[in-house]
């Protein structure tokens, strides 16, 4: 690869050469070499590589008129080596046509399958990976070793392939591996440091604002917690003076009911005690012999409107008497034992037991004469 401060000559850094059979170990390796950019302290041009690859870069036309163009403009080829490579016409075409153009110190073999051509014995003919094309153009080629390489596990540049990946890219920069190595490790050092410095800052600042999380979420708590209080303090005073109101209703529907109960016993003794002076006002009003009970006779009327009832006990029928009793008007009756002319009056202080009301009398004189 030229220096940066020269106008390379090509466009590709580099070419893939591959087997169908090999096209996810070639894609990996497509896409490990595009992602990666040098070390600013690596004598190396300070830009991601540019990799071409058929099946991706290819244009539409004539495949050898592409092909050779391509091959023409890219600064290294890199040969996946495998039983199916060594097999495939279209590698070994590949191989000649590049080894024409640039020669063969820009080829890189690449060893993912199969054993090298040297080591195998005789029946391990099938098991070669070295293509014919590439022993026509190197004696005795030296691949990188990517045996036993798992695409579903393993990385291209980390872990037990890490030697290997250091390697190719030495051989597309064209500097010393050892060189590579330093300056990638070194760079992946500082990395290191500053994603733990990063991680640990946003780890304090995470810290600091979980702190002041929780301060609030305990702040916001016990707000809360002094509401649902002051809630259940106000629930509380409602219930109490609820249950107050009840038992004051309670209370009130209580002393009505012995108020009520006081009349009724009140009644009850009124309407006794009324019983009790209506059966002593008959009692009074009656005699076993029927006749006039204190007849007054003075120039035949009363002597004074405060004068005692005087009832004449002829026989009268029974309405006339409930007449009388209940403070009926017909206040003036004759006896047929009497030889006087009487008048009968009930006094003007007396009133009716049974009615409350003043029974005073004002019917005129009415005159009879005895038998």
């Amino acid at each position: 690869m030229q220096p940066e401060a020269t106008a390379p000559s090509y466009t590709h850094d580099a070419f893939i050469s591959y087997s169908r059979r090999n096209e996810e170990f070639a894609q990996a390796l497509q896409r490990a070499l595009e992602n990666f950019k040098p070390p600013k302290d690596l004598k190396a041009p300070q830009r991601y590589l540019d990799v071409f690859r058929d099946k991706d870069d290819f244009n539409a036309g004539e495949y050898f008129e592409n092909l050779e163009k391509n091959l023409k403009l890219s600064d290294k080829l890199i040969v996946i080596c495998s039983p199916e490579a060594r097999a495939s016409d279209f590698v070994n075409d590949e191989i000649r046509r590049f080894a024409q153009i640039r020669g063969k110190d820009h080829i890189i073999p690449i060893l993912l399958a199969g054993i090298p051509n040297n080591e195998a014995k005789p029946g391990q003919e099938k098991e070669m990976a070295f293509p014919e094309a590439l022993y026509e153009v190197m004696q005795m080629p030296l691949a990188v070793n990517y045996l036993n390489f798992d695409v579903n596990k393993d990385k291209i540049t980390k872990g037990v392939f890490s030697d290997a990946w250091y390697t190719t890219l030495a051989n597309v920069y064209e500097i010393s591996r050892s060189e590579v190595e330093q300056r990638e490790k070194r760079r992946r050092v500082r990395r290191r440091k500053i994603t733990v410095s990063v991680l640990t800052a946003s780890v304090a600042v995470l810290s600091v604002l979980l702190v002041f999380t929780l301060i609030s979420k305990r702040e916001a708590d016990t707000q809360r917690n002094r509401a649902e209080d002051a809630l259940a303090g106000e629930t509380r005073a409602k219930d109490d003076a609820e249950a107050k109101r009840k038992e004051a209703v309670l209370a009130r529907n209580d002393a009505e009911e012995r108020r009520k109960e006081a009349v009724q016993q009140r009644e009850i003794a009124e309407a006794k005690t009324k019983e009790a002076q209506r059966e002593r006002w008959c009692s009074e009003l009656s005699t076993p012999d029927r006749t006039c009970i204190r007849p007054l006779k003075q120039n035949n009327s009363c002597t004074t409107p405060n004068q005692r009832l005087c009832w004449m006990s002829s026989p009268r029928s029974t309405e006339q008497k409930r007449n009388f009793l209940q403070g009926s008007r017909s206040c003036t009756y004759l006896s047929s034992h009497c030889d006087v002319i009487t008048r009968v009056i009930i006094a003007r202080s007396r009133v009716n037991p049974l009615t409350g009301r003043s029974t005073t009398c004002p019917l005129p004189l009415q005159r009879a004469r005895s038998n």
